[in-house]
């Protein structure tokens, strides 16, 4: 993939649309002068980002089900947190939002003031599983 010209990037670009994004393009290409361009355009269009305030309601609208593996569940407020503005809150922070949403098997056994990283948390997390999975824990 080395040594290709912005002007043929943007030539077979088209080849990798279907559908949707295919007629997308098609009303757009003329925008896209250069491969910037053309990454931004997509950006915009496919990936606009979200005012904080939205995001902070994904954040907040859901607590970790009974059966979600706190990795799983650890992983997509992670991501979801990622979208807000560089540095807007530290990890202590980023650890409470997560920590108050865990389902109430993990805040019983793992006390917040002993997690300070997300390693941390998930380590305890999944020893608070592999102790539910032996039989260790009613719910």
């Amino acid at each position: 993939m080395e040594d290709i010209t912005d002007q043929d990037a943007l030539k077979g670009l088209p080849l990798l649309f279907q559908g949707i994004a295919s007629t997308w393009w098609k009303g757009v290409r003329r925008d896209a002068k250069s491969w910037t361009d053309a990454l931004q355009l997509l950006r915009d269009h496919f990936s606009p980002t979200k005012p904080p305030y939205q995001i902070y309601v994904e954040i907040f609208d859901s607590k970790q089900g009974g059966n979600m593996p706190i990795d799983t569940f650890v992983c997509q407020k992670r991501a979801l947190i990622a979208k807000l503005p560089e540095g807007r809150h530290d990890v202590e922070t980023e650890l409470d939002f997560v920590y108050g949403l865990l389902d109430s098997k993990y805040q019983q056994q793992i006390p917040r003031h002993e997690v300070k990283t997300y390693r941390e948390l998930l380590e305890k997390g999944r020893n608070v599983e592999r102790h539910m999975r032996n039989g260790g824990g009613n719910r």
